[in-house]
């Protein structure tokens, strides 16, 4: 994949270079003679190895160059003067007797480059078959600024990156090329080449699947600019950055089932926000994601999987909540002889409605008793935070509010103790506690929810039997969970519920109540190239004693046990490209997320209520009450 060449064609000291002072001896220094008489790197290499380097232009192979040791370099250069012509050979073996900087020198009345890398490493200019697979490397300090006798990128400098090369220890030519090798502190363009074949075989080393193209593109676009802004001729793209190589570029993509790069969310979203329903279940858990940079290099994201950061509403209560009470301050107004209608209207958010206003109306057609309630709410307490608690206001400040809220309920008597009924409902909630780190700003968390079904009642003197079946949806959740990034749902999620309620009088003083509710929610996923559609298993269950009148009248009395809505059966299935198989070929993995709370949370409450003081002041009733409870979760 990557050919290093940490060598180049020697300059030979045949450019004389006149003296400024008169009688001083003429030097010579070095340069390539196609400088002085336009040759061509076509004319200068012979076939063979023209030949060569063509049939390595078609593989995928990077070829790296070292840009030379002649000091042509217009910051730090140091180009030496020699008192003699020599050979090419003999440079190893002449010591110069000065040096003279690159920068604006005039051999023959010619101006001559400033910044002049060896013939090899600007070989890529002569053909297109090299280009974007050829790279020069100029020899950077420790401070990484060009060393004195590096060149510079000049020519080159599309494809050239500095790297350090001085005072390395490796491998070297001593003294005697012929016999004396080993290891040697050497400073050079040789040293600095191999800094970035390296660099290269260790992109290719964790990307398999990464063309020789692609890499090149990689090094120089991390490269860390050095000299002049952008692409200039001393430094060309600047300092090898290996760190940031090997950091995904562009714009992340999902990376799915089908070893495709994903569009239409943005992976660097990706997140799962439970509700209460969930407990721990997922939150517990470590999901990662797998994804393309612009390359198609395969990464791994973290995805958040978090429990709420704000209360959420209990959603069985939500399911539960067409049971609309005649309030105590309702106006009542006849209709006629076989109905009357009854209003109530109120403007205190902490009382039972909420501000709004509801309808009961009540009657018979032909004999048949029939009954109809009709709320609107602007402001609405999440009472089931806790259901069992008399007053639900104590918990308002755990609670979120609904707005526009909208419920109505339609019963017909079968015979004398059984309804049926047919109810339904909407509603908005704000802040449900489902926020994630990647709060938008159109987005306010808001909670929007449907709600049909029907139920079927049996109600005597002493006890009442109820079973509701119906449909929950939830737009943009799931049991009140938030998902983004590849987890967004693509439509409202629905899940149908079985609940069972029945309550008795054991006493006129002692009632005994339950209530259990089944649910199993299926929700679509969006990117089903990525997540699988899943469907979840949840339950409730509450049990309550109360007993009144214990010690004085108008005295409260309840015990209460409670298991919340909690996931029971469900996993969420993950499909996405991690890494590489042994062959190179993209590795894809299935991640599965066990959903279900591994260990149920329970409710166990106490409260105690005792009406002080009740007074009616006009058309309205007052009543003053004092009230005690305690819950151990």
């Amino acid at each position: 994949f990557v050919l290093n060449n940490s060598w180049g064609s020697t300059w030979a000291a045949e450019v004389e270079w006149g003296s400024d002072r008169p009688g001083s001896p003429k030097t010579y220094f070095n340069l390539y003679n196609y400088f002085l008489h336009g040759q061509r790197h076509a004319d200068i290499f012979q076939k063979p190895a023209r030949d060569a380097w063509l049939r390595v232009a078609s593989k995928d192979i990077v070829v790296i160059f070292s840009a030379g040791n002649g000091g042509w370099n217009s910051e730090t250069g140091r180009i030496p003067v020699y008192a003699t012509k020599y050979s090419a050979d003999k440079r190893y073996t002449d010591e110069p007797i000065d040096y003279f900087t690159s920068i604006g020198k005039v051999i023959d009345g010619k101006a001559i480059p400033s910044n002049i890398p060896n013939l090899e490493s600007s070989y890529f200019l002569t053909d297109g078959a090299f280009v974007g697979k050829w790279l020069a490397v100029v020899n950077l300090d420790e401070n990484n600024r060009i060393y004195r006798s590096s060149n510079g990128c000049g020519i080159a400098k599309a494809y050239c990156l500095g790297a350090n090369g001085v005072n390395i220890r490796s491998t070297g030519v001593l003294e005697d090329r012929d016999t004396k090798n080993g290891y040697v502190n050497y400073s050079g363009t040789s040293m600095a080449a191999p800094m970035v074949s390296g660099a290269l075989a260790v992109l290719k080393g964790k990307d398999p699947r990464l063309t020789a193209k692609q890499a090149v593109r990689i090094i120089l676009d991390t490269a860390t600019d050095l000299g002049a802004p952008g692409i200039d001729d001393v430094y060309g793209h600047g300092l090898l950055n290996l760190a940031k190589a090997l950091e995904p570029q562009g714009a992340a993509r999902g990376a799915g089932r089908h070893a495709s790069a994903l569009s239409g969310f943005d992976p660097r979203q990706n997140a799962v926000a439970f509700s209460t329903a969930f407990g721990n279940g997922g939150a517990r858990q470590s999901l990662t994601s797998g994804v393309f940079d612009k390359y198609n290099r395969s990464y791994q994201m973290k995805t958040p999987l978090q429990a709420p950061i704000r209360k959420a509403p209990s959603l069985d209560a939500l399911m539960q909540f067409h049971h609309g009470k005649v309030s105590a301050a309702s106006r009542t107004v006849a209709l006629d002889a076989d109905g009357s209608l009854f209003y109530s209207m109120s403007d205190d958010r902490y009382c039972q409605r909420g501000k709004g206003v509801s309808f009961d109306m009540f009657g018979d057609v032909q004999g048949t008793p029939y009954r109809t309630h009709l709320s609107f709410a602007k402001v609405k307490i999440a009472d089931a935070m806790m259901p069992s608690s008399i007053h639900k206001s104590m918990w308002s400040g755990l609670g979120s509010h609904s707005r526009d809220h909208m419920q109505g309920r339609f019963d017909t008597a079968l015979n004398e103790n059984l309804w049926l009924g047919v109810y339904t409902g909407r509603g908005q909630l704000g802040g449900t506690g489902t926020t994630t780190r990647t709060d938008r700003a159109d987005d306010d968390g808001s909670y929007r929810f449907d709600d049909v079904g029907m139920v079927l009642t049996h109600q005597d003197r002493t006890a009442r039997i109820s079973l509701s079946a119906g449909r929950f949806f939830e737009h943009g959740r799931f049991l009140a969970s938030r998902s983004e990034g590849a987890f967004q749902l693509d439509k409202a999620t629905g899940s149908d519920y079985l609940h069972l309620g029945a309550a008795t009088s054991l006493s006129p003083h002692i009632h005994l109540s339950a209530d259990y509710m089944k649910v199993k929610t299926k929700f679509d996923f969006r990117h089903n190239a990525y997540v699988d559609d899943m469907t979840l298993d949840a339950d409730s269950a509450d049990a309550r004693l109360t007993v009144t009148n214990v010690i004085a009248d108008n005295e409260h009395f309840a015990l209460g046990y409670r298991l919340p809505l909690a996931v029971r059966h469900g996993a969420m299935a993950q499909h996405s490209v991690k890494g590489y198989d042994k062959s190179g070929n993209y590795n894809i993995a299935i991640d599965r997320i066990d959903f279900a709370v591994p260990k149920r949370h329970w409710i166990a409450h106490v409260t105690y209520m005792r009406q002080l003081k009740a007074q009616s002041i006009g058309d309205a009733s007052f009543r003053w009450f004092i009230e005690g409870a305690s819950h151990q979760n």
